[in-house]
C-alpha cells in the first residue's frame, strides 16, 4: 500500500495504480469490447488508491477488521456472516465488491478431506490491500493472510490448505483497515496430474530453455524448480504454444518454502512476465496457472537470465502506449485536431467537474480537439459512485465509441481537489486511457519498477501513464529527479497521442507566453510560487515569444530550453520538460546558481544574481549573466554576452560575437569571427581578452586589461580609454587607437596603426613598421624601430615626430593636398630641430632634423590605395576555455604587470598558462605568450 501524507510525501508501505486487461486479453480486438462481472473488466483502468495521511499500514502489519461475527456493509451484495449463500467454486473465481469501510463478504467453499487448496484475492476496481481469512462452518477462524508478501508490496492475500475434513467452510474478505473496491476470489483445484502444485515436484527447468505443458482443468497449478543466483536478475514468460487455444496465464514465482515472491498476470496480451532478482541463492518455484484458477490448456514457459533494460526513446514509450500495450494495435476515436468529442460531467460534484475540465484542458492543448459538454449521453462520460479511480472503452474495431472515467468522492477526499493533487494526476491519467493510450509497461493490477519494468525510463518523468514515480523508478532517482505528481501529459503522452489521432494542435499558445512567475499561459498549473509544492509539468506552445521565468526562485536551478529536456525548477530535479515542437525563446533565472541552456533559435536568457553558467547554443543570442560570477558561453551565431556584476568569464564560438565584461575582473574570450570585446567597465578591475580566429575588436580602461592573441588569428585593433595612464599592446595585437584622455599608447614588434586621440597623447611604436596618428591634441610620436609613417591632417594640432629617420621614415600629408614645393615653402629650422607650419595653424615638429636635408621621398603628399594584405599562412587550433578556470592553487590565474616585469611564469589555468616571453625593446615592457593545451567543454 502506497500512502501520502498531507505534503504529499510517500509514507511507509506502498500503493498501486491497477489498471486491469482488455476483455479476453485483447483477443478480440475486432469485436466490441463491454465490461461484464462474469469475465476480466474490458479495457479497465482503476487507478491508484490513496489512504488518509492519518491511517498508515506498515509492511502489511496491523489488526484485522473482520470478526468471527462477520462485518456487514451498507448495501452490502454479498452477507458477511454464516448466513450467507454466496459461493465459489474449485477451480473457478468469484467477483466481489467491499462495499464501505468495515465490509466483509463471505463465500461458501466445498472442500474434501486430504485436499490442499490455495484462495486467493486479486485485485479489481479499488481494492488494494486485502485480508482473507479461511473459516469453518461456525465461522470459527482457521487460518488468516494479510500480505502474500507485503515486503515485495504484494499486498493481495493467499491462503494454501490441506482439508482435514469434507465440507462446507466459508473464505472472508475484507480490506485492510479503510479499503474498499472490487476483487476476485479464485480457489485452485487440486489434480493429480505429473506436474504437482507443491515443492513436491518433479517438474524443472533449466535456464536457457523452455517448457511446454499443460493446465489439465480450471484451478491446476504447474510448478517448476528452478536454481538461481543471489544478485543475477531473471526473466520468466510464458509465450504462444502455436495452439488455438492458449489459456491466459499467471505466474507465480515462489522461495524455497512456497511462499510468494512475485506475480504477473498480463504482460504481452494474455501472457505473463516476471522479472526479478534473486536475493538468495537456491532452489526457488516457477507457478504457473491460469487467470483467477479459471483457464486450462496448453502453455510455454521459459526462463533465462535477464538482459539489462534500454533506455527507451520517447517514440519507443509512445508505441508502448499506444500499440505494445493493447497487443499491437492501436484504439482511439474518429476525430481529428479540430474536431470535438462531447463529454458529460453532470455525475461528478463540482470538485470533480473542476479537475476533469482541467485535465481535459491541457489534452485540447495537446491535440487541438475540444471536449464539449453535454448534459444527457456523450461520447466520454464521468462518474464518481463507484470506488477508486479507472477508466473503461466501447470499441468497434480500432475505433473508441465511447468511454467511461470514474474517479471516486473518496479519492477526492484523500488525494485532494486541486491542481497540484493526485487526484487532479489521476483525472489526466485516466482521461488518457479513454482517448487511447495503455499503461507505460506491460503491467496492469499492480507492479514493482524491479520486477515489471521493460525498460529503464518508465516512470512519471516520461509518461503519465506509467505506474512509477520518479524515485521508486532507478534510472531517475539514480540522477536526482524529485517525486513530483505529473499534472500534466508528459513529452511521451503528447507523442503518442498525436500519432494515434493524426497532430496535434497548430493553436495553442501562439502569442507572447510567460510560464512560471508572471504566468499568463491561461493554464494555472504552469504558475511558479515560493513555498507551493513542486509538480512535474510539460510545455505545449505553438508559437509567439515566449519566457520561461523562475526569477523568484533561491535555490539553484537548471533551466533548459531544448526540446524533450528536462529542467530543475525551484530546488526539485527534473520537474519540467518541453514537448517535441515547443520553442521557447527566452528565460530567467532566479538568485541561485543557476545552469541555463538555450536552443537553436536566437534566445535572451538573463541568469540573475548568483553564480549562473549559461549556454547559449545555436541562433543569435543575447546572454546576461547579471549578478555573481558567472561562466557564460556564446555558442553559434552572432551573440551577444554581458557579464554584468561580478568576476565573469565569458567565451564566444562561431559567429561575430559582442562581449560586455561589466563590473568586475572579467575573462572575455572570442572563438571564429570578427568579434568585440568589451573589458571597459569604470570600476578599474584587470579584465583579460582573447580574441581568437577573426578581426577582433578590443575595449579597455585599464592598464592592466590584458588583451591576447597568436599569430596568424587576424588584425585586431584595441581601443584604451584609461584615465592617467596608458596602455601597451600585447604580442600579435596590431592595431591601438585611444580615446578620451588616455596620455600614451605603446605598440609591439608589428607593424602597429598607432591613432592617438583629440587629447595631448604620446604614441612609441615599437619595432615593425609602423603607422602613427595623433589626431588632435599636441602629440609627441615616436616610431622607434622600423620603418614608420607619420599621419597628419588638418586640425592635429602642434605635434613632435621623436625620431624620424631620412630615407626610411615617412611623413603623410596627403590630407592636406599639398606639393612638395608647398612643403618645402613652410619649412623652419630652430636649432636642431625643424618644422613645418601648416596654413592652418598646424605645426609638424622633427627632433634632430635638418629640414633642408629633406627630399620629396621622405613625404607621402598624394593618398595611395593600400596594397591588399595577405592571408595568414597559419592556421592554428582554436583555442577553447575549461571549465573550471582554477590553477594549481584553486585560485583563478589573473596575470599582472608585476608578472610581467618580472618574467614570472604564472601556473596553469583558464587559458593552461601564461608567461613572460621576452622584453619588449626600449620600453621596459614585456609581452605576453600563451601555452593552451585544454579544449573544450561538456553540457
Amino acid at each position: 500500500m502506497r500512502l501520502f501524507g498531507s505534503a504529499n510525501e510517500l509514507a511507509s508501505g506502498w500503493l498501486w495504480d491497477v489498471d486491469a486487461m482488455p476483455f479476453g486479453g485483447g483477443r478480440n480486438a475486432g469485436q466490441s469490447a463491454v465490461t461484464v462481472d462474469a469475465a476480466k473488466p474490458a479495457d479497465h483502468d482503476p487507478g491508484c488508491c490513496l489512504a488518509c495521511g492519518s491511517c498508515l499500514k506498515l509492511e502489511g502489519t496491523g489488526d484485522p477488521v473482520s470478526l468471527p461475527g462477520g462485518n456487514t456493509g451498507a448495501e452490502d451484495t454479498v452477507p458477511g456472516g454464516i448466513t450467507s449463500t454466496a459461493t465459489v467454486a474449485v477451480g473457478g473465481y468469484v467477483s466481489g465488491a467491499i462495499d464501505t469501510s468495515g465490509d466483509s463478504d463471505w463465500y461458501q467453499v466445498t472442500v474434501v478431506a486430504g485436499q490442499t487448496y490455495t484462495f486467493t484475492t486479486i485485485f479489481s476496481q479499488g481494492l488494494r490491500d486485502s485480508i482473507l481469512t479461511l473459516r469453518d462452518s461456525t465461522g470459527a477462524l482457521i487460518l488468516q493472510n494479510d500480505d502474500a508478501n507485503a515486503a515485495n508490496n504484494l499486498l493481495r492475500s493467499e491462503i494454501t490448505w490441506t482439508a482435514t475434513s469434507s465440507g462446507t467452510f466459508f473464505l472472508d474478505v475484507s480490506g485492510y483497515q479503510t479499503n474498499t473496491g472490487s476483487f476476485y476470489l479464485s480457489v485452485s483445484r487440486p489434480t493429480a496430474d505429473s506436474i504437482a502444485a507443491s515443492t513436491a515436484t518433479t517438474g524443472t527447468i533449466t535456464l536457457g530453455s523452455s517448457v511446454n505443458g499443460t493446465l489439465d482443468a480450471t484451478g491446476d497449478h504447474d510448478w517448476y524448480a528452478v536454481t538461481l543466483t543471489a544478485g543475477q536478475t531473471y526473466l520468466i514468460t510464458t509465450s504462444a504454444t502455436g495452439g488455438a487455444a492458449d489459456p491466459d496465464t499467471a505466474l507465480f514465482l515462489r522461495d524455497a518454502s512456497g511462499n510468494l515472491l512475485a506475480y504477473n498476470d498480463d504482460s504481452a496480451g494474455t501472457y505473463s512476465r516476471i522479472r526479478f532478482t534473486a536475493t538468495t541463492t537456491g532452489t526457488y518455484y516457477i507457478d504457473l496457472g491460469g487467470w483467477a484458477d479459471s483457464e486450462s490448456g496448453a502453455y510455454r514457459v521459459t526462463a533465462d537470465v535477464a538482459p539489462p533494460l534500454a533506455l527507451f526513446t520517447y517514440d519507443q514509450i509512445a508505441t508502448q502506449l499506444t500499440n505494445t500495450y493493447w497487443g499491437g494495435t492501436s484504439r482511439n476515436f474518429d476525430v481529428q485536431p479540430g474536431g470535438t468529442i462531447a463529454v458529460n460531467l453532470t455525475a461528478l460534484t463540482a470538485e470533480g467537474q473542476f479537475l476533469a475540465r482541467e485535465a481535459l484542458n491541457l489534452w485540447t492543448d495537446v491535440l487541438g480537439i475540444a471536449f464539449n459538454e453535454v448534459a444527457t449521453g456523450g461520447q466520454i462520460t464521468f462518474d464518481d459512485s463507484e470506488a477508486g479511480a479507472f477508466s473503461t472503452s466501447t470499441r468497434s474495431g480500432a475505433f473508441i465509441t465511447s468511454s467511461q472515467v470514474n474517479v471516486s468522492t473518496d479519492w477526492l477526499a484523500t488525494s485532494g481537489t486541486t491542481i497540484r493533487s493526485y487526484s487532479f494526476q489521476t483525472y489526466v491519467h485516466e482521461i488518457g486511457h479513454a482517448l487511447g493510450l495503455g499503461h507505460a509497461g506491460p503491467y496492469n493490477n499492480s507492479a514493482d519498477y524491479t520486477q515489471d519494468a521493460s525498460y529503464l525510463n518508465d516512470a512519471w518523468a516520461t509518461t503519465i501513464m506509467s505506474y512509477f514515480d520518479q524515485r521508486e523508478n532507478t534510472y531517475f532517482a539514480g540522477l536526482g529527479y524529485s517525486r513530483a505528481f505529473a499534472e500534466t501529459p508528459m513529452v511521451a503522452d503528447i507523442i503518442a497521442v498525436r500519432n494515434l489521432y493524426g497532430g496535434g494542435s497548430t493553436a495553442t499558445r501562439t502569442g507572447d507566453t510567460t510560464y512560471g512567475f508572471n504566468n499568463n499561459s491561461g493554464r494555472d498549473i504552469f504558475t511558479a510560487a515560493v513555498g507551493q509544492s513542486s509538480v512535474a509539468v510539460t510545455i505545449v506552445d505553438n508559437g509567439g515569444t515566449d519566457t520561461l521565468d523562475y526569477s523568484g526562485f533561491s535555490s539553484n536551478q537548471l533551466i533548459n530550453l531544448t526540446q524533450e529536456s528536462f529542467s530543475n525548477i525551484g530546488g526539485a530535479l527534473g520537474n519540467l520538460a518541453i514537448a517535441r515542437g515547443t520553442i521557447i525563446e527566452n528565460s530567467r533565472g532566479g538568485s541561485g546558481a543557476d545552469f541555463m541552456i538555450g536552443n537553436s533559435v536566437g534566445n535572451r536568457i538573463d541568469g540573475g544574481d548568483g553564480a549562473d553558467r549559461i549556454f547559449g547554443l545555436e541562433g543569435d543570442d543575447q546572454l546576461f549573466g547579471d549578478g555573481g560570477d558567472d561562466y557564460v558561453v556564446a555558442g553559434l551565431g552572432a551573440d551577444t554576452l554581458t557579464g554584468g556584476i561580478g568576476n565573469d568569464e565569458l567565451y564566444g564560438e562561431a559567429g561575430n560575437d559582442t562581449f560586455w565584461g561589466g563590473a568586475g575582473a572579467d575573462l572575455l574570450v572570442g572563438g571564429d569571427g570578427d568579434d568585440v570585446l568589451h573589458g571597459e567597465d569604470g570600476s578599474g578591475e584587470a579584465d583579460r581578452l582573447y580574441g581568437n580566429i577573426g578581426n577582433d575588436t578590443f575595449y579597455v580602461d585599464n592598464r592592466s586589461d590584458l588583451v591576447f592573441e597568436q599569430a596568424g588569428e587576424g588584425t585586431e585593433t584595441v581601443f584604451a580609454n584609461i584615465v592617467g595612464d596608458g596602455y601597451y599592446l600585447y604580442a600579435n595585437i596590431e592595431n591601438l587607437t585611444l580615446q578620451g584622455s588616455t596620455p600614451y599608447g605603446v605598440g609591439n614588434e608589428l607593424a602597429n596603426i598607432l591613432t592617438g586621440s583629440a587629447s595631448a597623447n604620446w604614441l612609441l611604436g615599437g619595432a615593425g613598421g609602423d603607422t602613427l596618428n595623433g589626431m588632435q591634441g599636441n602629440d609627441v610620436l615616436f616610431g622607434e624601430g622600423g620603418n614608420d609613417v607619420f599621419v597628419f591632417q588638418s586640425g592635429t594640432g602642434t605635434d613632435t615626430i621623436g625620431d624620424f629617420v631620412r630615407g626610411q621614415d615617412k611623413i603623410d600629408l596627403s590630407a592636406y593636398g599639398m606639393t612638395f614645393a608647398q612643403v618645402q615653402a613652410r619649412y623652419y629650422q630652430g636649432g636642431a630641430n625643424g618644422a613645418i607650419q601648416m596654413a592652418n595653424g598646424d605645426v609638424i615638429i622633427l627632433n634632430n632634423i635638418t629640414m633642408s636635408q629633406l627630399t620629396a621621398s621622405d613625404f607621402i603628399l598624394a593618398a595611395t590605395a593600400e596594397a591588399p594584405k595577405a592571408a595568414p599562412v597559419m592556421d592554428p587550433p582554436k583555442v577553447t576555455p575549461v571549465m573550471d578556470g582554477l590553477g594549481a592553487s584553486g585560485t583563478k590565474d589573473v596575470p599582472t604587470m608585476a608578472d610581467a616585469l618580472k618574467g614570472t611564469a604564472v601556473e596553469e589555468g583558464t587559458f593552461g598558462g601564461l608567461y613572460a616571453l621576452e622584453d619588449y625593446p626600449d620600453s621596459g615592457l614585456q609581452r605576453w605568450g600563451t601555452d593552451l593545451p585544454h579544449q573544450g567543454w561538456l553540457i
